[in-house]
């Protein structure tokens, strides 16, 4: 079972001018996972049960709307704990649901007063149909939605580029790749590739795609041609304001977005389960958590800093021991804000210095659920901070009920 915990913080320096749209699961391709907010309601603690959903299921607005998934329905929370609308994405199948996790790229984005999400209906042979859906965000009335026949083999990503368009890769016999008018659904290009391209990122100093395969590193433009193709082995990568691209693998590496071409590379074989783990750049340093495993065995779980021009060790702090780690840092991501770095640490939530590693604070949030991923919202109007904080109950296996719990943060 899934918690998401809202915690308001009194934080100084924020980022500002932060963009407030919601392209990616970690918001921005930093992977800070912080947006802005502008809205003159107060938080207040609440409660809510019964949600269904993964880690990727959650999106913020700018006016602070929470969207999640409920089963096939995409529902609309207010800060204060209200339904603002609902949206069936099942388009009447019984075996339909919105897409709750990916290998990257997250089901639920947010751009330009339109909500986008993927939802998947299973044939008889197993296989998934997919449709995309485009949502007014403030009536939750559907825009449009675009229909796959071909069937795919399990797993589809989605993303937003800086100039509105909708991308969606699909791992078919094709491996297919789509790009769509923002306002209309129409398809203006797509294109075939050899290998199931499970990530996709936008390079903000060219507006190029990065499309990662785990076997070759893909950049297109935005038009879906070729601007290079280069042998990175990489699943996932995060992008600095300089265009410098860092990935995790079974090596970590910093490369040029513009050309894919390797500035420095460095051995993390150490770092088990590293290289599928979600990284974080900001403020000079790679973050990222990671799982110490001699699998079955999970022993615990780390935060790691990395420096952006060298890839030297800053620092590496434990956050958990034992099995309850394992969804703490599996696949869960730092989220970063000023001069703290925010980790999900086994039943809580751990604020580290990003300087020296140390635990600034740490909060308890459950005495069985282990928390997940983190995001960071800042409202600009109110100046109120809030961690949204998404925990999985070890109890529920298969479940993914979703309770979401607003907590008055006592810092």
């Amino acid at each position: 079972m899934q918690t998401i915990f809202i915690l308001p913080l009194v934080i100084l320096s924020f980022f500002s001018n932060a963009d407030a749209n919601w392209r990616f699961p970690y918001k921005d391709v930093a992977h800070t996972s912080f947006t802005t907010i502008a809205s003159n309601d107060k938080i207040i603690p609440w409660n809510r049960n019964n949600l269904h959903g993964g880690a990727f299921t959650t999106a913020i607005s700018d006016q602070g709307t929470i969207m999640t998934a409920s089963g096939s329905t995409l529902v609309a929370i207010s800060p204060q704990n209200i339904t603002l609308w609902s949206y069936d994405a099942s388009g009447g199948e019984s075996h339909s649901g919105i897409v709750t996790s990916n290998f990257g790229n997250g089901p639920i984005c947010i751009d330009d007063g339109r909500v986008f999400l993927l939802s998947s209906n299973f044939t008889a042979e197993g296989l998934v149909l997919w449709t995309v859906h485009a949502v007014d965000e403030n009536s939750g009335q559907k825009i449009w939605s675009q229909n796959f026949s071909i069937p795919s083999y399990g797993a589809a990503t989605l993303m937003i580029g800086s100039s509105g368009t909708v991308y969606m890769n699909m791992m078919t016999s094709s491996q297919e790749m789509f790009a769509f008018d923002p306002k209309t659904g129409s398809i203006l290009w797509s294109n075939g590739w050899d290998q199931p391209f499970l990530y996709t990122v936008e390079n903000p100093i060219d507006g190029n795609l990065i499309l990662c395969a785990g076997n070759y590193t893909l950049s297109l433009h935005p038009n879906g041609t070729v601007a290079w193709k280069k042998n990175l082995p990489i699943f996932f990568t995060a992008i600095d304001e300089n265009g410098i691209a860092y990935a995790p693998s079974y090596e970590l590496l910093a490369f040029d977005a513009s050309n894919g071409k390797t500035i420095w590379s460095r051995d993390i074989g150490a770092y088990n389960g590293a290289w599928w783990v979600p990284l974080t750049v900001k403020n000079n340093r790679i973050f990222f958590s990671y799982f110490n495993a001699e699998l079955p065995t999970i022993n615990g779980s780390n935060v790691v800093a990395f420096d952006t021009a060298t890839g030297k060790t800053l620092w590496n702090t434990t956050t958990c021991s034992g099995p309850i780690c394992f969804w703490s840092s599996g696949s869960c991501n730092v989220a970063v804000a000023e001069d703290f770095a925010f980790v999900a640490a086994g039943n809580s939530i751990m604020a580290l210095d990003v300087v020296t590693g140390k635990p600034v604070w740490t909060y308890k949030i459950s005495e069985t659920a282990s928390a997940s991923n983190i995001y960071v919202v800042e409202n600009t109007v109110t100046n109120a901070r809030t961690l949204y904080v998404t925990t999985m109950d070890n109890d529920a296996q298969s479940n993914f009920a979703i309770n979401m719990i607003a907590v008055l943060f006592p810092y």
